[in-house]
């Protein structure tokens, strides 16, 4: 709207395609640019160049999973009639998108419509989450896994700020080349935002140790980086630089160690002293639901926002998944095992007495 009453648009229309395509983006829908020019020789055939733009903003695509997610709770009544529902509603919201779809493409901007499909049946799964969610968080290696990435998430927001604040300077260098006046840095302001938490996704596949990609030759990660041009933008001018010191590149580390403990600690809690095939399934568990998420969270954060430089942006969706779910296991597991030999240790007849209750004893007829 700041743009609208500025003059940045010179018909309503552009700013409605503006707002269409910033829903659409969070919804993980991909765009082409088409960009048409001639050579320098006034040659009569035009040279087209293919722009693409697959980034979701991920925050404003973590409310709308939240909405989503209540929606599918509101409307649970038994399996078969939430699927139902749920189905019916998929398919009005699926309309929904390729309408908006069509209303924002111009020959210059074409939403792709593979991307609207997928996107489709991103809202039947959050919709599916909220629905049968409750039922699962009930489940003690659900809850261990949930309490796991939880760790994980608070760490990469504390990686995201550290970085922000070692950086303050070349972050205020960067917002004063790229934009001079309000309405400017307040839209750089709120785009730098919604990415913060991309950014964090891309801290925890960093402490991973499988680092993630900024372009075709900026790549970050704890064995080793590379550095090339990047657009000037405050979020990447908070990135380390190559002067960082080598002995600090693998502290973020500690990060999946925290969140393995966590979801042991979590595991052993939920089942009596001693018992050690339960804890280690219930931790086995954790990292697997660990493994889902990174999958599904490393995939919304992932993308490309253009050529060259910015061809390629975040982590390697399976390795990062598969790094994580191996290292929460190796940790959760002797955790919970650790755990649980404790507390029988300190109450030696609880494990006899609780295994008495939950399997039952009969009595001399």
């Amino acid at each position: 709207m700041c743009g609208a009453t500025s003059g940045s648009f010179d018909h309503p229309q552009a700013l409605l395609r503006v707002i269409g395509g910033i829903w659409l983006a969070a919804h993980h829908v991909g765009f082409e640019f088409v960009e048409i020019s001639h050579t320098a020789t006034g040659s009569v055939d035009p040279i087209v160049t293919v722009v693409p733009l697959r980034l979701a903003p991920l925050g404003l695509t973590v409310p709308l999973i939240w909405l989503l997610c209540r929606l599918g709770r509101r409307l649970a009544d038994g399996l078969a009639g939430t699927a139902i529902v749920l189905a019916s509603q998929a398919l009005v919201y699926t309309g929904l998108l390729y309408a908006v779809a069509a209303g924002v493409g111009t020959p210059s901007v074409r939403p792709e419509s593979g991307t609207v499909a997928v996107a489709a049946l991103g809202v039947l799964a959050a919709g599916l989450l909220g629905a049968f969610g409750p039922a699962l968080v009930r489940v003690p290696a659900v809850r261990a896994g949930l309490a796991s990435a939880a760790v994980l998430a608070a760490g990469g927001a504390l990686l995201v700020l550290a970085c922000l604040f070692a950086h303050a300077g070349q972050v205020r260098i960067a917002l004063a080349l790229t934009t001079h006046d309000a309405v400017g840095f307040a839209a750089l302001a709120v785009l730098c935002a919604v990415l913060v938490p991309n950014a964090i996704v891309w801290a925890v596949s960093y402490a991973a140790g499988t680092g993630f990609a900024l372009g075709a030759a900026t790549t970050l990660a704890p064995t080793g980086s590379t550095f090339g041009p990047l657009p000037t933008l405050p979020l990447f001018a908070a990135l380390p630089g190559p002067t960082t010191v080598p002995s600090t590149a693998w502290a973020p580390a500690v990060l999946p160690l925290l969140a393995g403990v966590v979801a042991g600690l979590f595991a052993a809690r939920a089942e009596p002293p001693r018992a050690w095939l339960a804890v280690t399934s219930h931790a086995a568990g954790a990292a697997l639901g660990v493994g889902l998420l990174t999958l599904a969270s490393t995939r919304l954060a992932s993308g490309t926002a253009g050529l060259a430089n910015l061809a390629e942006l975040g982590p390697n969706v399976w390795r990062t998944a598969a790094a994580l779910t191996v290292e929460i296991a190796l940790i959760a597991a002797p955790t919970a095992l650790v755990t649980t030999w404790w507390r029988g240790r300190e109450n030696p007849k609880a494990a006899p007495a609780e295994a008495e209750t939950a399997f039952g004893t009969g009595g001399p007829s």
